[in-house]
């Protein structure tokens, strides 16, 4: 970064709601401050992380639930409580935006970017690699290089 570097704000508070120890654990790793962030994206998960908002909440659901899996949310509950539910497909990301912000924390030490790293592939253990993203493994993998 050069010197005129941005003083971005801190990230925001990050409420996470998880089925496993382990995915709550680790996103407690990552600044979960409070435990409704919805990361199956199953219809039980949803439903619970919706009622659990409190008013004019948001339920960011980040999980694929299996084809035809539903949840069941009276429309009542969100119109009265004013409350929001999303989808966001790998951090619905702008990169040219978000890119240099990401960069500052983890330069500033706000963000271990390092540590979401939790398995590590040579490129001929590329299809491995691919099966493994349908466990319920915690953070992510890369594909090394010589």
């Amino acid at each position: 970064m050069s010197s005129r570097a941005r003083a971005w704000p801190a990230p925001p508070t990050i409420v996470a709601v998880d089925v496993t120890d382990a995915a709550l654990a680790f996103a407690r790793k990552f600044g979960a401050t409070h435990f409704a962030f919805e990361a199956y994206g199953g219809g039980a998960t949803t439903k619970m992380a919706v009622e659990m908002l409190r008013q004019r909440g948001t339920a960011v659901i980040v999980g694929i639930a299996p084809a035809g899996d539903a949840a069941a949310i009276e429309p009542v509950v969100l119109t009265r409580g004013e409350k929001t539910i999303t989808g966001c497909d790998y951090g619905s990301a702008h990169p040219r935006q978000d890119m240099p912000r990401i960069c500052d924390w983890a330069e500033r030490g706000l963000l271990d970017v390092a540590r979401l790293v939790t398995r590590r592939y040579p490129l001929a253990e590329i299809n491995r690699a691919y099966e493994d993203l349908e466990t319920d493994a915690v953070g992510r993998g890369v594909l090394t290089f010589p």
